[in-house]
């Protein structure tokens, strides 16, 4: 498994867990935004749709915050994503809190169709600051972004900063990356814990046959077997 369809893996991944979240206050700008989107944009507007729906959309939510979010659905719809970036950068250097996280989400997404990879690790870092709740996911993002222009060293670093103390599926998650990061830098023996770290965890975590598989031809290389 390489990094671009670990990655992907991540991606599908963190949007299905945001999908389930959204809420059904959400703006009627973002509803009709989700409803309208083509498929290869469906993964990004549920993310705005989502982080909008849980930061700053209730009952009795303030005209200014739906006048915010609006302005950022209006930035949303521009189909180049060049020219969407360039605007949503103008955006959020004045940004208010309560559309941060949804702003960053929309830069990253942008960024990565223009593969502009430092602008796609700036954003995830912007969205760990903006939202603690996705230090995880930020890390991955960033590890990714660094991963793509062959930092593996540096991705590798990032992961093993924030790998302790995860849920099952974080962990997995950060754990798997870890494995074929350290294997890119040489570093066999801390590819193999990271095996060991994944299939240590409960089952479904993971694909454990896999795991154990890629264990077993590190090992190899290693000559311990």
């Amino acid at each position: 498994m390489g990094i671009k369809a670990v990655k992907a893996e991540h991606q599908d991944g963190l949007v299905a867990d945001i999908r389930s979240e959204v809420s059904d206050e959400a703006s009627p700008l973002l509803r009709f935004l989700v409803s309208k989107a083509k498929f290869a944009a469906v993964g990004l507007l549920l993310v705005i749709a989502a982080v909008a729906g849980r930061h700053f959309y209730s009952a009795q939510a303030e005209s200014r915050r739906l006048e915010e979010t609006e302005a950022l659905g209006r930035i949303l719809v521009i189909s180049a994503p060049a020219m969407r970036l360039e605007k949503l950068e103008e955006f959020m250097t004045a940004a208010p809190a309560s559309v941060r996280t949804a702003g960053w989400f929309a830069v990253m997404e942008a960024a990565t169709l223009l593969q502009d990879n430092d602008k796609v690790y700036n954003a995830w870092k912007e969205i760990g600051a903006a939202d603690p709740s996705l230090k995880v996911a930020s890390a991955m993002g960033m590890a990714g972004a660094l991963a793509a222009q062959d930092r593996f060293r540096e991705a590798l670093d990032l992961l093993d900063a924030v790998s302790g103390g995860l849920e099952a599926g974080e962990a997995a998650n950060v754990n798997s990356r870890i494995v074929i990061l350290a294997e890119l830098t040489g570093d066999l023996q801390r590819a193999v814990k990271a095996c060991d770290a994944v299939t240590g965890l409960p089952s479904g975590s993971a694909d454990m046959k896999f795991w154990a598989q890629k264990k077993l031809e590190l090992e190899e290389k290693l000559g311990t077997r």
